[in-house]
């Protein structure tokens, strides 16, 4: 599994590099994060690794609960930005994995495919 780089950021300001050795996913935290949001990244981006699923270069920001952060939605991926960012307004495993899931599918998925898998 090639190494990848997954950051988050919240209002606590904090930021998770995502290490992977042989299988393994190791996060070094190098700044302050709220301890519920930095548990569910890491679960998050551990089921990925755990299937097998390479994840691309990307940051992950929890922004509150302001839908307005996330272009109105509870949470929202941006894919034109480089890192790819998602922003997180919920504090919700499953929006977290929904939007990982467009990172994934955009890293992964040839243009020409994408339609017709969409």
């Amino acid at each position: 599994m090639d190494a990848g780089h997954v950051a988050l950021d919240s209002s606590m300001a904090m930021i998770v590099q995502q290490l992977q050795t042989t299988g393994e996913m190791q996060v070094a935290v190098m700044k302050k994060i709220v301890e519920s949001q930095q548990q569910m990244a890491e679960w998050a981006i551990d089921r990925y690794a755990q299937a097998g699923l390479d994840l691309p270069p990307l940051v992950i920001r929890f922004l509150g609960p302001d839908l307005s952060n996330c272009g109105g939605a509870r949470g929202r991926i941006y894919l034109d930005q480089d890192p790819i960012e998602i922003r997180m307004c919920w504090n919700s495993e499953l929006i977290l994995l929904h939007e990982l899931a467009h990172a994934w599918e955009a890293h992964n998925v040839a243009a020409a495919d994408h339609e017709p898998f969409m």
